[in-house]
């Protein structure tokens, strides 16, 4: 989870499960590799943030779902790892 998400600096806005079935938290706006950007963090502790995350507790593993802001509707579709190669 990026920590601007966690400390309610910035909205999650793309929330992606990944096809390992793991949950990733991004504010869409900050880079979540850079050193220090992201934490782990029991999901209870963002859903008492942001109660509107619990529409995406049924979305499958392989997507995301996105919004342009803290208000606006989740958007879910497909969703993979970018592929390293350059095809």
């Amino acid at each position: 989870m990026q920590r601007t998400v966690a400390k309610g600096e910035f909205p999650a806005l793309t929330v992606i499960h990944d096809d390992e079935d793991d949950w990733l938290l991004g504010d869409g706006l900050h880079d979540p590799n850079a050193d220090g950007a992201s934490i782990l963090l029991h999901m209870n502790h963002v859903l008492t943030q942001d109660p509107s995350l619990i529409e995406l507790a049924t979305m499958p593993p392989g997507h995301a779902a996105e919004r342009s802001s803290g208000e606006a509707p989740w958007e879910i579709g497909p969703w993979e790892y970018p592929s390293d190669q350059g095809t």
